[in-house]
């Protein structure tokens, strides 16, 4: 008789402290960080209604059209997937 083997293979676990990628933030980054750095941040500099794209606790690009802020993103060089883009409300509430 043959033994059972699962036609799925199981999920491989990772340990932490995760490795460091290329630029510099672990690669168990998350947005936690940056949208905590969002709320705190004061964001009077930027008109009501323009995108922001934050990373590693920074603002690197800002502008009008989401479409620009995320190809200054891309051309940065940073993942887009580690990035916390967001619009500039002056009166609403983020929460």
């Amino acid at each position: 008789m043959m033994a059972f083997k699962p036609a799925i293979p199981p999920i491989k676990r990772y340990k932490y402290p995760f490795k460091q990628d290329n630029s510099g933030v672990g690669l168990g980054h998350t947005l936690d960080a940056e949208f905590s750095y969002f709320l705190s941040t004061d964001l009077s500099e930027y008109k009501d209604g323009e995108w922001i794209a934050i990373y590693n606790k920074k603002i690197i690009s800002h502008g009008e059209k989401l479409k620009k802020v995320v190809e200054a993103t891309k051309k940065s060089g940073v993942p887009l997937t580690k990035v916390l883009l967001s619009k500039v409300k002056k009166t609403a509430s983020y929460l």
